[in-house]
């Protein structure tokens, strides 16, 4: 029997209506919705149910309504990501003809999904320079992407244009953390913890980057894929 793709797997699920709590419905037609902001706003809502096939289907119209709207490229790139996450549990034990050499896979719904929200973003910015919102939005869709390098450079532009968004200091530690620049992270994550101490989860992420130095310290330092830009705030 042919081995069965990811993509087919995606549209069992959508056929049946499978959601990732394990449901089932009956098929229904795609609901078609009037313009980009109610289309957007059922998607959270439908985001926020774990009915993430419909949740797609309204961030497509969203996006396809208005290219701009880099909030919902993000969420349909979620959305993707979850029913991709679904068929890859499926799929365990079943290998792909075509899994022996990795450079001809496709590239994933999510990850096109991903790349549109950086290009909405950027030419949000290209509106509105001084936004720290959509600077920090487009860092974290690169982060998605697992450009982290390019992540970390909006994430330290968004705390210059406004410091006192803490949770940028948390994501810019995650990504250094995944960039093996543990002592850079101990520095942010300890400066969110002085503007949030009741977040106790900083301690963990503290205690973590403090490992990692300690490793690198033993193993030698991991080359760093580009030059720390800018200062921590």
């Amino acid at each position: 029997m042919k081995s069965l793709s990811i993509s087919s797997l995606l549209f069992t699920i959508a056929l049946f209506g499978v959601s990732c709590g394990g449901e089932v419905g009956r098929v229904e037609g795609p609901v078609q919705y009037s313009d980009a902001a109610t289309a957007f706003a059922e998607g959270e809502k439908l985001f926020d149910a774990n009915k993430f096939e419909m949740a797609v289907n309204a961030y497509r119209q969203a996006v396809a309504m208005n290219n701009l709207n880099g909030d919902a490229y993000f969420k349909l790139g979620i959305s993707l990501s979850l029913i991709e996450s679904k068929a890859r549990e499926m799929r365990k034990g079943v290998v792909a003809a075509d899994e022996g050499d990795k450079s001809i896979l496709p590239v994933s719904e999510s990850q096109k999904a991903f790349e549109g929200a950086v290009a909405a973003y950027k030419r949000l910015l290209e509106q509105s320079p001084a936004n720290a919102l959509v600077v920090f939005n487009l860092g974290r869709a690169y982060e998605k992407l697992d450009r982290d390098s390019e992540a970390e450079k909006w994430f330290r532009e968004s705390l210059k244009l406004d410091s006192a968004n803490n949770d940028v200091r948390v994501e810019l530690g995650d990504v250094l953390m995944k960039l093996a620049k543990y002592s850079e992270a101990i520095s942010v994550y300890s400066k969110a913890k002085e503007v949030d101490p009741e977040n106790f989860d900083l301690d963990d992420k503290i205690e973590e980057a403090r490992a990692g130095r300690m490793r690198q310290t033993f193993t030698g330092p991991s080359p760093s894929p580009s030059p720390t830009p800018g200062t921590i705030q």
